[in-house]
C-alpha cells in the first residue's frame, strides 16, 4: 500500500485553546503494512481537563488494533467492526483499571471523539463515532455538530448500564469505496474548516 498512498499529518492548537493555554487536544496515528493504510483522528472533548491524554492513546489503540484486524480478518464483515470496537474498549478498560482509575477519571481522560480511515487493495472505509470531517476524492462530509456540543463518545460504552438495552455508542462506517476510485482522502476533527 505504501507505494499507492502517502499519508501527511498534521494539528496546531486552536485559537479559543491558546487563549486559555490549554493543551491542544487533536490526536493523530498512522500505519502503514504490506496491505493496508490507516490512518486516525482522535480529538479529546474540550470541557474534561486531560482529554488530550486519551485522545493520544486512543488513536495509538485504534491503529494497532486494526493492524492486528486486518491480518487476522476481512473488514468487509460487520464482525470486523464490531471486533475493533471491542479491541477498543478492552484496552481502555485495561489502562484504566491499571491506573486505578474511577468512573471520574474515566470521564475526564477517555472522552473523546474517532475519525478513522482503512485502506486496503480492494476497498477503502471511513469509520468513527463523535464529530469530525472526513472527503474522498475533495468530496467533504461533515458528521455532527451535535446538540449542547454533545458528540457521542466510545468510552460511555464502559460506564453504559446494560439494563438500559443496546449500548448505542457504536462505530459508523460513514462511507465504503472501492479503493480503484480512491484518488486522496482527507479525516479530521470538528476544528477543520473548509
Amino acid at each position: 500500500m505504501q507505494q499507492h498512498f502517502e499519508v501527511a499529518a498534521g494539528s496546531i492548537l486552536g485559537q479559543n485553546h491558546r487563549r486559555v493555554s490549554q493543551n491542544n487536544q487533536d490526536a493523530w496515528a498512522s500505519l502503514t503494512l504490506g496491505q493496508a493504510t490507516i490512518a486516525v483522528v482522535c480529538d479529546g472533548c474540550g470541557s474534561r481537563p486531560k482529554s488530550e491524554v486519551g485522545a493520544q492513546l486512543g488513536a495509538q489503540l485504534t491503529v494497532h488494533a486494526l493492524a492486528q484486524l486486518v491480518a487476522e480478518e476481512q473488514p468487509e464483515d460487520e464482525l470486523f467492526w464490531q471486533m475493533l470496537r471491542k479491541h477498543l474498549l478492552g484496552g481502555m478498560q485495561t489502562l484504566q483499571e491499571r491506573l486505578g482509575a474511577d468512573s471520574q477519571r474515566l470521564v475526564d481522560y477517555w472522552l473523546f471523539t474517532l475519525m478513522g480511515c482503512l485502506v486496503t487493495p480492494e476497498t477503502t472505509w471511513i469509520f468513527g463515532l463523535g464529530d469530525g470531517v472526513f472527503a474522498i476524492n475533495e468530496e467533504f462530509h461533515q458528521i455532527g455538530p451535535f446538540t449542547n456540543n454533545a458528540p457521542p463518545y466510545l468510552a460511555y460504552s464502559l460506564l453504559w448500564n446494560t439494563e438500559k438495552g443496546l449500548d448505542p455508542f457504536q462505530l459508523q462506517i460513514y462511507a465504503q469505496h472501492p479503493t480503484e476510485q480512491v484518488q486522496s482522502v482527507l479525516i479530521g476533527s470538528d476544528g477543520v474548516g473548509i
